[in-house]
């Protein structure tokens, strides 16, 4: 099955000349995974794009993640992109 996880971090930054500034960085990467895969492991992937954000973004406010199955249907059943 293919799962999309998205990992975004952002947070105020002090900015000369402006009065209020944020910076946010994202990253996305889509997996071809079994369908045995367990919510545990898919929060391991994401675990390790939060890694790779933090080298970019060491100290951000929040953090957001965000796991997709990518999914069509077919005569109204939910198939998996595989």
């Amino acid at each position: 099955m293919k799962v999309e996880i998205k990992v975004k971090v952002f947070g105020e930054e002090q900015i000369v000349g402006t009065s209020d500034g944020h910076k946010g960085v994202e990253i996305e990467q889509t997996h071809d995974l079994p369908m045995e895969t367990t919510v545990e492991e898919v929060k391991e992937l994401a675990n390790e794009l939060v890694k790779e954000v933090k080298k970019t973004y060491p100290n951000p406010e929040q953090i957001v993640a965000k796991a997709t199955i990518r999914l069509y249907t077919d005569s109204g059943r939910l198939i998996t992109i595989e």
